[in-house]
C-alpha cells in the first residue's frame, strides 16, 4: 500500500513543476535586443584563428532574465568568411535591463588565409576591417531554453604591427 503523504507529495512536486514550467512557456518572451556594440578589440590573430572581445548594450524587456550559453552565428571580417563564431564564456542578462556585457568569441580563419593577398588588403583597409556577425543567441533561464535572432556590424580599428607580431 502507498503512503498517502508520498502520493501528496509526488503529486505536489509534479504540479509546482508543472506550473512553473507553464509559467516560462506560456508568457510572452520577447527577444533580447543589440541595444549598441560599444568596442570590438581584437585579442589575438594567428594561423589558428582570431579571437575577440565585443562589448555591447543589450537590452532585455522581459520579466526573467537569461544566461547566454551559446551561439549558432556566421562572420566575416574585412569582407572575408570567417565562418562559425563561437562564445567563450557565458553571460548573464538580467530582467529588465540594458546593460553593457563583454563577450569573447573564436573564429577559425581559414576562409582569410586561403584569401591570400585579397584578404590581407581587406583586413589592412582604412579605419580598420568590418565585422559582421550574423545568427542566433542561444539562452537559458531556468529550464527552458531560447534563441534569439542577432545580427551586428561593426568597424575594427586595427594596428597592422598587431597581426605581423601574432598578438
Amino acid at each position: 500500500m502507498i503512503n498517502p503523504l508520498l502520493q501528496f507529495k509526488k503529486t505536489s512536486f509534479f504540479t509546482f513543476l508543472f506550473a512553473v514550467l507553464f509559467t516560462f512557456t506560456a508568457c510572452e518572451i520577447k527577444p533580447v535586443e543589440i541595444a549598441s556594440i560599444d568596442a570590438v578589440k581584437i585579442l589575438k590573430i594567428n594561423k589558428d584563428g582570431v579571437e575577440l572581445e565585443i562589448n555591447m548594450t543589450l537590452k532585455n524587456p522581459n520579466n526573467i532574465g537569461f544566461t547566454v550559453t551559446g551561439t549558432d552565428l556566421k562572420g566575416s571580417l574585412g569582407g572575408m568568411t570567417i565562418g562559425d563564431v563561437k562564445i567563450k564564456n557565458n553571460v548573464r542578462i538580467p530582467k529588465n535591463s540594458e546593460k553593457s556585457h563583454t563577450f569573447k568569441i573564436t573564429a577559425k580563419i581559414d576562409d582569410l588565409i586561403n584569401g591570400g593577398i585579397g584578404a590581407l588588403t581587406g583586413l589592412l583597409s582604412k579605419g580598420g576591417p568590418q565585422l559582421k556577425i550574423k545568427g542566433d543567441l542561444k539562452v537559458r533561464s531556468f529550464l527552458v531554453p531560447r534563441r534569439f535572432p542577432i545580427e551586428f556590424t561593426k568597424k575594427i580599428p586595427m594596428n597592422p604591427m598587431d597581426m605581423l607580431k601574432g598578438k
